[in-house]
């Protein structure tokens, strides 16, 4: 399902993105990588503190977030029928 035609967020996250870039060009022009590792040692850190969150993110970049499953239990069937017999009845009511 594609994306309804006014939605921002993909073009958001290119611009994210690229500010996000710039900001660990102008921090370590040389040492992107090095940048980097501080980041996520500091995260390991905040994880080892206690900070769920830390920790949350770097399961989710090692094993990657698990899929959100969809719990849905639909009569579509059962729901139409009902639908269209009560816009008959209304119908119905309207003409008589």
């Amino acid at each position: 399902m594609a994306a309804p035609a006014n939605n921002k967020n993909a073009a958001n996250a290119k611009v994210a993105k690229a500010a996000l870039e710039r900001a660990l060009e102008l921090r370590s022009p040389i040492d992107r990588y090095q940048t980097l590792v501080e980041i996520w040692d500091k995260q390991i850190v905040n994880a080892l503190n206690g900070d769920i969150a830390a920790a949350t993110m770097i399961v989710d970049r090692l094993d990657g977030k698990p899929s959100q499953g969809i719990d849905a239990d639909i009569n579509i069937v059962g729901n139409l029928a009902s639908l269209i017999e009560a816009a008959r009845k209304r119908i119905e009511n309207a003409v008589s």
